[in-house]
Formats: structure tokens, C-alpha cells, sequence
């Protein structure tokens, strides 16, 4: 399933991949409307970029998050996740909407890194044992 994001970061048009089970969720919440913001404000506006960033630190604060979170931070996560599952850079530079392959090489390094000190993490719990 494909949800097209219209006018985004830069007015670019984006086409991001959900699941199945989201794009049912989305449904129900969209009722007949077949364009406009996902989420509207009791004025049936889109939210402000500031607005936004107020609701997801809200959601961090009640999921107990200390760290400072905010939408991008969200985004890169979901590309660490995806790259650690196996995703290649060529896979999932076009699903981050970029347009040149050095943008994602981010998300990939950090993953990699990630990835180490997580084996690093596991190796020195496992070496305690012996």
C-alpha cells in the first residue's frame, strides 16, 4: 500500500510504503474524504510543522522516552530499522524520498554502527558468562 504525500518537505511529492493493517486504520479514520491533511485540527485545517513536533513529544513523554524526539528522529529510526532488517541502500533511498544515494549512506553508517554496539553489547554479556 501506498500513501502519496502531495506536497512535503520542499513541495516534493512523496510516495511512502505502509502496511496493510495501517492503510486499514487509515481508512476507517478518512471515512469519504479522499484528499486533504491525514489529520486535521478541530478546525479541519493541517497542523502546523509545530504542532506536530508538540504531539510527538507528547506521545515520547507519556511512552516514557527521556530522549528528545521529534518527527525526523522518528524517520531515521525507521530507516535504521529497515537497513539493520536487510534493506539495501538502493531499496531504501527511494522510499525515503532521495534523490541521491550519499543522503541515505547516513541512515546506513548509523545503522552499521548501531549494529556493532549492539553486537558489542550482547558479546561482553555473553563473555561474562563463560
Amino acid at each position: 500500500m501506498r500513501l502519496v504525500v502531495s506536497a512535503g518537505k520542499e513541495d516534493k511529492r512523496r510516495e511512502v510504503i505502509i502496511s496493510t493493517e495501517l492503510a486499514g486504520m487509515l481508512r476507517l479514520h478518512l471515512g469519504d474524504r479522499k484528499s486533504g491533511p491525514l489529520f486535521r485540527s478541530r478546525q479541519g485545517k493541517a497542523y502546523c510543522d509545530r504542532r506536530i513536533q508538540q504531539l510527538v513529544d507528547q506521545v515520547a513523554t507519556v511512552a516514557g522516552i527521556e530522549k528528545r524526539v521529534t518527527p525526523h528522529t522518528l524517520r531515521h529510526t525507521r530507516a535504521t530499522l529497515l537497513t539493520e532488517a536487510g534493506m539495501t541502500r538502493e531499496e531504501l533511498g527511494p522510499l525515503l524520498g532521495h534523490e541521491q544515494s550519499n543522503t541515505t549512506d547516513i541512515s546506513v553508517r548509523t545503522a552499521q554502527v548501531l549494529t556493532v554496539e549492539a553486537f558489542d553489547r550482547a558479546h561482553r554479556g555473553v563473555g561474562e558468562r563463560i
